[in-house]
């Protein structure tokens, strides 16, 4: 800006100087020609004086026409001219011109080789009245004359002229200096912009920007000075603007479950979350994945060629990828600018793994409700064909009806127990629990299910603390309690037992267990047990009419509760299951 500043001042000055030596030049030239003109005509008039005086003390007043006799009054005329182009430098001409335009006299040349003037401007503006001029070069001498003519009494045109030479030699004699002076100026010209330009811009160099309207200055910076404050306060608020959506932005893909990434147009990582960091094998940490190559998120081929993908096919991709036991979504979405380049992705990550083990216990409940709900009722079906068609015996009946009772009870506990779990599914089981004792409601399962375990030939027995509170519903409590004794008697053996105790341990912590020395569950059935229809021994639990149910209701009851279910089990010993209460 500095050298922009010098540069146009030094141009300006030139321009100034430039026009102002034309402008005086020309100033000069016209005062000078104005003053040549000036002292023609004058000296013209002092000729034409002198003429008319030595005219009328001449004896011959007839000479006029008689150019033989000019010289003798003629002689007076000649005389002043001499005395006064004595006294001048300049060089002057007199000419004296016949009226039909012949050059009579001439003081420098010979008047007999000159041609006839009577087609000069001034000899027919003298003629026409009574004088006349013009500027010209003249072909006689090869120089620039002011010619001036004068119409005498006798009819003669006297024609006084002076060279325009002096006016240029007087240029050329003051060359010299004015050049001398150019050449100063010159070299001060620079000398002077450069500190004209930093006394110029010395207010700026000091300008505090953060308080434009605080600054002392020139008023013609008042508007600059205005629309920067202005401007501050417009990035100010966008700036404010942009560091709350920014941090809007970062909550809200920090609080993700999924994993999000923003890559750039070479695949590096522009953006993460902490969903995202956990993906990754190396262990960077979520600063240290910025800017490196997306592909140490996750080493599978599927997820790797994803921008390739992204490029080839089009703007959105998506992709399961099971890596180490995990079922993973990735929506890929590119992203491109107004000139339709590629400029990067967005990738969103989900483990959908549990949703795909949903889908799968749901295909599997729905098939084993099928397969529950057609047994029970194939039976049913069969049997009242047989009976309506009167193809039984009636010795039989009776005992047909109590299979179809039994079948009908099986298939109603079933409804119940699915009914039951779709209520827990759905958060649909009250909640506004209260302290209760638990020994109370071990009493009344215990009494409940005794005609079941002694027609089993099962001992049921209890040992209770007298002092065993939790929170919890009373009837979900007991539905709790009734599965597990249930599952206990049904997979017990003839003669075997299941005994029930609760007690508080030293942390508050109540503990409800329900043991049974039954036929025990194989460490590989351990974890699915809990799973709905989920049997250990099929044929063993189709011959006792068990649902399959119980443990799901069970695992979903004590996590309403808010307590821990653990199993301890061993093939042809038995099973230990144990209910944890949090302290109330």
């Amino acid at each position: 800006m500095k050298r922009r500043i010098t540069t146009y001042i030094i141009i300006s000055a030139l321009i100034t100087l430039l026009l102002t030596g034309a402008l005086t030049v020309t100033i000069l030239y016209n005062h000078h020609k104005a003053g040549v003109q000036s002292d023609v005509r004058a000296f013209g008039y002092l000729l034409k004086s002198a003429q008319e005086t030595a005219r009328k003390d001449s004896s011959r007043t007839d000479a006029t026409d008689d150019p033989t006799l000019l010289p003798k009054w003629w002689s007076d005329i000649m005389e002043v001219f001499s005395q006064q182009t004595a006294r001048s430098n300049e060089l002057y001409r007199l000419t004296v011109i016949r009226p039909s335009g012949e050059v009579l006299y001439e003081s420098l040349t010979d008047p007999k080789e000159m041609e006839s003037h009577a087609d000069r401007p001034e000899f027919i503006a003298a003629q026409l009245s009574g004088n006349g001029e013009a500027t010209r070069g003249s072909d006689t001498i090869s120089k620039d004359f002011y010619y001036y003519a004068l119409k005498l009494n006798n009819n003669l045109i006297m024609r006084i002229s002076r060279s325009m030479d002096s006016i240029w030699s007087s240029f050329s004699t003051a060359l010299p200096a004015l050049i001398a002076i150019l050449l100063v100026i010159a070299v001060l010209l620079p000398i002077w912009a450069g500190w004209m330009t930093r006394r110029l811009l010395k207010p700026l160099d000091t300008l505090d920007l953060n308080a434009p309207l605080d600054n002392r200055t020139y008023p013609e910076l008042s508007p600059l000075l205005l629309n920067i404050d202005r401007q501050q306060h417009q990035i100010s608020v966008a700036d404010q603007e942009m560091k709350r959506r920014e941090r809007e932005f970062t909550v809200l893909i920090d609080n993700m479950q999924e994993g999000l990434v923003l890559l750039d147009s070479t695949d590096s990582i522009v953006v993460v979350n902490p969903g995202a960091v956990t993906l990754q094998e190396p262990g960077y940490s979520r600063s240290e994945l910025i800017g490196k190559h997306f592909s140490v998120l996750m080493r599978h081929p599927d997820f790797l060629l994803l921008p390739h993908t992204l490029r080839s096919r089009g703007v959105n991709v998506n992709q399961n990828i099971t890596l180490d036991d995990r079922i993973y979504t990735v929506s890929a979405t590119a992203i491109y600018n107004s000139r339709n380049e590629y400029t990067g992705a967005i990738l969103l990550i989900r483990d959908t793994t549990e949703q795909a083990e949903t889908e799968r216990f749901r295909r599997e409940f729905t098939a084993n409700v099928s397969h529950e709900l057609k047994t029970p009722l194939t039976t049913i079906t069969g049997y009242a064909d047989l009976l309506s068609n009167n193809m039984v015996q009636h010795a039989d009946v009776s005992s047909i009806g109590a299979t179809i009772a039994a079948e009908a009870a099986s298939l109603l506990r079933l409804i119940d127990d699915i009914m039951q779990l779709s209520r827990l599914d759905e958060n649909k089981m009250p909640t506004d629990f209260r302290v209760i004792e638990a020994g109370d409601i071990i009493a009344k399962s215990v009494a409940a299910l005794t005609p079941q375990a002694v027609a089993a030939e099962v001992s049921l027995t209890a040992d209770i603390n007298e002092d065993c509170p939790v929170r919890a519903d009373e009837y979900m409590l007991q539905q709790l309690i009734m599965n597990l004794i249930d599952n206990g008697i049904r997979y017990n053996r003839t003669g075997g037992e299941v005994r029930l105790c609760c007690w508080t341990d030293e942390r508050g912590l109540t503990h409800i267990s329900v043991a049974d020395t039954g036929i025990g569950i194989p460490p590989a059935d351990l974890p699915r047990i809990f799973e709905r229809f989920y049997r250990v021994d099929k044929s063993h639990d189709r011959k006792t009419g068990g649902t399959g149910l119980g443990l799901s209701i069970v695992k979903h009851l004590t996590a309403l509760f808010g307590a821990e279910i653990r199993v301890q089990s061993e093939p042809d010993v038995g099973s230990i299951f144990t209910i944890v209460f949090p302290h109330c």
